[in-house]
């Protein structure tokens, strides 16, 4: 015994009661009994004030927390034996073991902290709470038994023990490995076998290394692994591989009118796509790769895709129109039903596919010449082209051509550049002349495919201008051209041009500079484009609405005087020594017109066109192609 613990159990009462008296003595017996019973209640209690005094600011003896006997202590000094020992612990390695693999890591590596404060005032509160009666019955059961308070709550820092766990999980983790269905260099099919996986389990592994350190244990922690077992059997994939090697036992073709298209075995297997079931209720599955099918089938659109074409009419006197160009009716292949197709089909005997392409009717055929009801001069208007350089010339006369017969339908947005198509030299366009901005943001007129169309749209806007039907989209030119203000139809900052940013092919339009109208009457309007060598015309053709047109303008602001001096402007496609005057000095300014449409005195549309131009330079192309170039 500890001289802590002579020193508390000398305090201790030793009670010695002797034979009580025989009855039949006299009154001094009970006397002396009486007297007795006094004596020891007073010795009893002064027991009591000394025990109460010896522990006052300490714990009573028999507590215990963790096994550790805090008796006597001051709850200050409760706490420094409490965080020794747990101290002295947190420095012991624990041992972490899976199968025959081991690790050591102390607690205090793991971030364990413990917490004794609720501890100690536990077991200073033995004895000290309920009342007096309580207090002492909890004081002598302590004495005889012994009490053992809560431990001193243990945490792990999370991020820490997670930290440490998460680097053993290559050491410990085996990816699950499901049975699959393979193919072979050679197109045979078989099936892999599965593999188990493991997982190491963080969360529950730092629950039990909590547990353990709570108790102070140092026995090896067995680390919580969970198996993961395949979803699918390896005998569940038998009609999987059935289905594999009939889909591949012969090339799958794709059919269209006299078109005819293979898919090769080979060319089957990369599109081939297992899938295994994620349930009890379902069945393994064999599938294309939609993504890649997909886009086999759009390379065979291009071959199966065209856009209808519009029937267009030449004027022959009011209600008589004669076909300049043949309606076609479009098509388009409907990819997403022909993967649909295919997928059903892949495992059938019949190994031919029909595509499934839909018609798409024209807007305007043949047959709808006398139904369009076109019967009179609604507006006309033309603009000088020539003389000039012969390709400015053919493109002028080649553009109008490609506008030539356009019928558009009441509500109908007429696109300048839908109804034009590519302007590239493959349609037949030459190199002329536009105006364009370098890389330093400068303007300048430069050889360019095609130049010389902006005046066909300008023409074309100063006819629909006037006859009032509704604008959609106008660009003015970066400078202005002094011909497209020349009149009857002609405004200064009344023109329009256009551009095309074509796809990689360079077929198809995908933006750009579009002039864009809507025929905004009740009746469908014919365009017809003609040209003389000289000048440019355009008359619409319908039936005139009744609706009048005022213009008021233009209204010239912002003028800024040009530089007159004259620039020399090297030029590899004129013949060398060749000049040709490519712009001359003019104003640039500020030009707005407006358009009034009424109807009956009511107003139906009111239309502000600005314009801004820069000022133009004297520019001479000065030719440098050498001869046989």
């Amino acid at each position: 015994m500890s001289t802590r613990d002579q020193a508390v159990r000398g305090q201790a009462m030793r009670f010695h009661l002797r034979e009580e008296p025989k009855a039949g003595k006299g009154p001094g017996t009970w006397f002396v009994a009486l007297v007795t019973i006094l004596a020891l209640w007073i010795l009893a209690l002064g027991s009591v004030y000394l025990y109460e005094g010896t522990y006052a600011g300490r714990i009573y003896l028999g507590v215990k927390s963790a096994g550790i006997d805090l008796a006597a202590y001051t709850p200050s000094e409760a706490r420094s034996v409490l965080l020794a020992n747990y101290g002295q612990y947190a420095l012991r390695p624990l041992v972490l073991r899976h199968g025959d693999k081991e690790w050591q890591v102390s607690p205090a590596e793991l971030g364990v902290q413990f917490d004794v404060s609720e501890t100690v005032r536990s077991a200073y509160n033995v004895g000290r709470e309920g009342g007096l009666m309580a207090g002492l019955r909890a004081q002598l059961a302590a004495f005889r038994h012994g009490i053992e308070v809560q431990p001193p709550a243990v945490t792990l820092q999370d991020t820490a023990a997670r930290a440490f766990l998460t680097n053993l999980e290559p050491q410990i983790n085996q990816p699950l490995r499901e049975p699959q269905v393979t193919l072979g260099s050679d197109l045979t099919v078989a099936v892999t076998p599965s593999q188990p996986g493991h997982k190491l389990d963080i969360d529950k592994t730092i629950e039990k290394i909590q547990n353990q350190v709570r108790a102070r244990s140092s026995a090896p922690i067995d680390l919580v692994v969970n198996d993961v077992g395949p979803t699918t059997a390896e005998a569940d994939l038998a009609a999987l591989k059935e289905m594999a090697e009939k889909s591949l036992a012969q090339p799958l073709q794709a059919r269209y009118q006299d078109k005819t298209w293979t898919l090769e075995r080979t060319d089957l297997a990369k599109l081939l796509v297992f899938k295994l079931p994620t349930g009890a209720s379902e069945q393994p599955r064999l599938t294309l790769d939609r993504s890649k099918l997909e886009s086999w089938l759009t390379d065979r659109a291009k071959e199966i895709n065209r856009d209808p074409r519009d029937a267009r009419f030449g004027w022959n006197g009011p209600g008589q129109l004669s076909i300049i160009r043949h309606s076609e009716e479009g098509r388009k292949l409907e990819v997403a039903k022909a993967l649909d197709a295919f997928e059903a089909q892949l495992m059938s005997d019949n190994r031919v596919v029909d595509l499934p392409v839909t018609v798409i009717k024209p807007k305007v055929s043949d047959s709808d010449a006398a139904a369009l009801n076109i019967r009179e001069l609604v507006m006309e208007a033309s603009t000088v082209y020539g003389p000039g350089i012969p390709q400015r010339l053919h493109n002028v006369e080649l553009a109008a051509s490609l506008l030539n017969g356009v019928v558009v339908l009441p509500g109908e947005v007429f696109s300048f550049n839908d109804e034009l198509g590519p302007a590239t030299l493959e349609a037949g366009f030459q190199t002329g002349y536009g105006i364009y901005a370098n890389g330093q943001g400068q303007l300048a007129t430069v050889p360019t495919v095609a130049g010389g169309i902006c005046q066909v749209a300008t023409t074309l806007f100063h006819a629909v201008f006037w006859a009032g039907y509704t604008i959609e989209e106008r660009h003015w030119h970066s400078y202005w051209i002094p011909r497209y203000g020349q009149p009857p139809r002609g405004l200064q900052g009344l023109d329009a041009t256009v551009d095309q940013q074509l796809d990689a092919e360079g077929k198809r339009i995908i933006g750009g500079l579009d002039f864009k109208f809507r025929n905004s009457g009740g009746d469908p309007l014919l365009i017809v484009a003609r040209t003389d060598g000289a000048t440019l015309y355009f008359d619409l053709y319908g039936v005139k609405p009744a609706w009048e047109v005022k213009v008021d303008g233009p209204y010239i602001t912002d003028v800024v005087k040009p530089n007159t001096e004259t620039i020399r402007q090297e030029d590899p496609n004129l013949p060398e020594g060749q000049t040709l005057v490519l712009e001359q000095a003019g104003d640039g300014f500020t030009s707005t017109i407006v358009r009034t449409v009424t109807l009956q005195g009511q107003l139906v549309e009111k239309q502000e066109f600005v314009a801004k131009y820069e000022p133009s330079h004297n520019v001479i192309a000065v030719g440098t192609k050498k001869p046989g170039q």
